[in-house]
């Protein structure tokens, strides 16, 4: 079946398992809803991709029958296409039992080099598969997210990136081989990291006065030169034990690899460092002089410290 590219407004089902090749960019916008058969198979043309941006995507595949979004000709070739993208969505969509294969084509026009990227947005993920994508497997940025299975980004460079709080229940939802990529931005409401993955952090993370973070025993965060853990009038907890530290250190390994943590007029009695090993910052100073540290507190900051390194 040969799909035109078009803006979507209004309820559309592809209720049969069939091809559908889709010769553009597919935008599915406010009051539109695609729904795809489990079974379907999707070639979307090079250079295009599915957009939702206030729409609704539903694929429900199964296991029997999952769904694939493969590039011209259904080729799984690096680059073939430019991806999937859920922006400005908070409606429900679900992609499930979903294989993605040959995404990541560097001249989209939408996100470049990322196969699912979701952001500002709502939708319930499980059993992803992530296929010869050319850079970017999963981006996800201030995403709202459930997970039903296992998400596998293994075939992707950079298996996944996601905002701090994006990050909520996803360590163990996922399958990959190396670290969760964490992008810069805010905490304002509750997350929890868990241990299953090490997080390597690529942009500064600042816990907002509304926001705690909560660090579970045995994670491990390697911070980019530069680069720091900012608790702005927020929450962080931070308890590990005596066999699960959490780890805070250098990407580099080096002293001097990051910054640092820093409390800045922190006054929440939940903050605590227990158990937790803080090496290799201070390579800068948090602007002002003379304040490069592995940890600082400012502005009458609370902490609560036990066996801290």
């Amino acid at each position: 079946v040969i799909v035109r590219a078009e803006d979507l407004s209004i309820e559309v089902s592809w209720r049969l398992p069939l091809t559908y090749v889709v010769g553009g960019t597919f935008d599915i916008r406010e009051g539109g809803h695609l729904d795809v058969a489990a079974g379907s198979s999707l070639h979307v043309a090079s250079n295009e991709g599915l957009f939702v941006r206030g729409g609704r995507l539903t694929m429900r595949g199964t296991q029997a029958e999952p769904i694939s979004l493969l590039g011209p000709e259904g080729v799984r070739d690096a680059g073939s296409w430019s991806g999937v993208f859920l922006f400005d969505s908070m409606a429900e969509n679900v992609l499930e039992r979903v294989l993605i294969a040959g995404a990541g084509n560097p001249s989209g026009f939408r996100a470049p080099n990322v196969a699912l990227h979701i952001r500002d947005a709502a939708a319930t993920l499980g059993a992803i598969r992530i296929e010869n994508t050319l850079s970017e497997g999963f981006r996800l940025e201030d995403a709202k997210l459930t997970f039903t299975d296992q998400l596998d980004a293994r075939g992707a460079p950079l298996d996944l990136l996601a905002t701090p709080a994006s990050l909520e229940g996803l360590s163990s939802r996922l399958e990959t081989d190396g670290p969760i990529y964490v992008l810069g931005g805010e905490v304002v409401g509750e997350v929890t990291w868990s241990p299953e993955h090490e997080y390597e952090v690529v942009g500064e993370v600042q816990v907002l006065p509304t926001g705690v973070l909560t660090l579970s025993p045995g994670v491990t965060l390697r911070f980019r030169g530069g680069l720091g853990l900012r608790v702005d009038e927020g929450t962080l907890v931070a308890s590990g034990t005596a066999t699960e530290p959490i780890v805070f250190t250098a990407t580099s390994g080096a002293p001097g690899g990051w910054l640092g943590i820093y409390y800045r007029r922190s006054l929440a009695a939940a903050n605590v460092l227990e158990h937790a090993v803080v090496e290799f910052g201070g390579g800068d100073a948090w602007y002002f002089p003379a304040a490069a540290a592995n940890l600082l507190l400012d502005g009458n900051s609370r902490l609560t410290l036990k066996d801290v390194t």
